[in-house]
């Protein structure tokens, strides 16, 4: 996700995807950015905060933390939008890219 940031220098920046094991659905997405010349934050943090972070939303959906998995991914190159979202490729173990398409806008007939 890209950052617009006003008098921060940003010295790394961490996502972490928390996704359905069995869909490749993602249901929560944490990120972590940090100012240059501060101490980015282990491989095992990261993941206890998006475990700690996702789980009102795991306890929404009704999952278990043994039907999610946690992906690390770029942050740079994810960057959902009205146009595009991503998925996890479970056999690769990637980010998919997904292009959303705009919902059909319905013609009313009649009327009057």
């Amino acid at each position: 996700m890209s950052l617009q940031t006003v008098g921060f220098d940003i010295g790394h920046q961490s996502t972490v995807v928390v996704y359905d094991r069995r869909s490749g659905e993602i249901v929560h997405v944490h990120q972590v950015v940090c100012e240059r010349g501060i101490r980015r934050p282990g491989r095992a943090r990261l993941e206890r905060d998006a475990r700690e972070q996702a789980a009102d939303t795991l306890r929404a959906r009704r999952l278990t933390a043994r039907q999610v998995a946690l992906l690390h991914a770029d942050g740079q190159k994810f960057e959902p939008s009205s146009t595009r979202t991503y998925k996890v490729d479970l056999a690769r173990r990637r980010l998919r890219r997904i292009t959303v398409r705009p919902p059909r806008r319905r013609r009313i007939v009649g009327g009057g």
